[in-house]
């Protein structure tokens, strides 16, 4: 393959090479205008939901690797960071130094890829060819198959880190296909490639009778890892439903299974009822929230062993006399097992799990969500409503 990257003017900005006729010579392709131009990405990220998460979203995305192929030739292998001013600015593919990439004639394939792709921001944030977990498709072109293309992506959910948080890995997935200089910038919509996972109260007491504290969460026996296929050829568009063939699919190692749980203390209260209006459990202010896997519960295998994931809300009930109801004798959190709903997780979808509470847990609901609707405002309350 012909080292394009030789050809490739370096520097920050267009006017720097203004003078310049053309991009490359006979070896490298030409530029379909006189005047050269950088390739610009515009991104977006499928849910936007300002700060209120810790997953990614436009606010706080600021780094990623990209991929790019023009027809069987590699034309990016680097990373992309946005810098204070909101621009997005390429790398070149080895070290921190930046680098801008000019139009090819020929149109553009690009994959992007979050750099927690790996479970960790920090590790091969320079190039996607440089990650282990993902397989690339060096092909002729048959069967629709793309040079370059990722063709499969493992992954395992990280459960818990030095931070002692839960999971909250978020890794993303966008392609663009076919995109020219013509196109404009390069539109990266990126999907979750996991689902979102949060949790709230329902407190059917009567105003001021109890105090509802929950501590921790944890969820048992959920698989924990496998292997993503992105749909090949496909523009990841915006403003498509999670059954859209865009979405690829995952194929859910379920002998994986364990317990993932949210690790720190949630230290979360509350005294008032709340009947018909949730309430989101928070940290510091913020939903809590945690990244797993997509997949079907209960889950059957081949043989007819059910395998049941469970809930498990460590939580007390103390009445205003100061009298425990639920917990432990010293007053600290007990915990309360339900199982979780019948339900089938899909990426790129949020889903709240609803502890009803009064004196104990007598009711546990799922309401889905898609992930680009902000599913919460301050006080708590869901939107779209549980019920009409």
């Amino acid at each position: 393959m012909t080292d394009i990257r030789k050809y490739i003017a370096r520097g920050l900005a267009v006017t720097a090479v203004a003078a310049m006729t053309a991009c490359s010579d006979t070896d490298a392709p030409a530029p379909p205008a006189p005047d050269c131009s950088e390739v610009p990405f515009s991104l977006t990220v499928e849910a936007d939901k300002g700060q209120e998460a810790r997953s990614h979203n436009t606010a706080n995305l600021d780094q990623i690797s990209v991929l790019a192929y023009t027809g069987p030739t590699r034309y990016m292998d680097c990373m992309v960071t946005r810098d204070g001013s909101g621009i997005w600015r390429t790398h070149d593919g080895y070290s921190s130094n930046l680098r801008t990439y000019y139009w090819p004639w020929s149109g553009l394939d690009v994959y992007a890829f979050s750099g927690n792709l790996e479970n960790t921001d920090a590790t091969n944030i320079y190039s996607p060819l440089g990650k282990g977990n993902m397989t690339f498709g060096e092909r002729d072109g048959s069967g629709g198959m793309k040079w370059g293309c990722p063709v499969r992506i493992s992954y395992t959910v990280k459960n818990g880190n030095s931070d002692n948080i839960g999971p909250r890995a978020d890794p993303l997935f966008a392609s663009t296909i076919g995109r020219t200089l013509h196109d404009g910038p390069v539109p990266l919509n990126f999907r979750h490639m996991l689902c979102r996972v949060s949790f709230a109260i329902v407190n059917e007491n009567p105003t001021g009778n109890v105090t509802v504290r929950v501590s921790q969460i944890a969820i048992d026996n959920l698989a924990g890892s496998g292997v993503y296929t992105p749909a090949s050829g496909k523009t990841t568009s915006a403003g498509l439903p999670v059954s859209d063939p865009s979405y690829g699919s995952w194929a859910v190692n379920y002998d994986s299974r364990t317990n993932f749980s949210t690790y720190e203390s949630l230290d979360f209260s509350m005294t008032d009822n709340n009947t018909g209006n949730p309430r989101a459990i928070t940290l510091n202010g913020n939903v809590y929230e945690m990244m797993l896997m997509p997949q079907t519960m209960p889950y059957t295998n081949a043989v007819g062993t059910v395998s049941q994931p469970r809930l498990a809300l460590n939580y007390s009930v103390i009445d205003k006399n100061g009298t425990i109801i639920h917990g432990n004798p010293d007053g600290t959190t007990l915990y309360g097992y339900a199982d979780v709903p019948a339900v089938t997780w899909k990426q790129n979808t949020h889903y709240v799990y609803i502890f009803h509470i009064k004196e104990t847990i007598v009711n546990v609901e799922i309401l889905p969500v898609p992930f680009n609707v902000n599913p919460f405002v301050d006080g708590g309350t869901i939107v779209p409503p549980v019920k009409d």
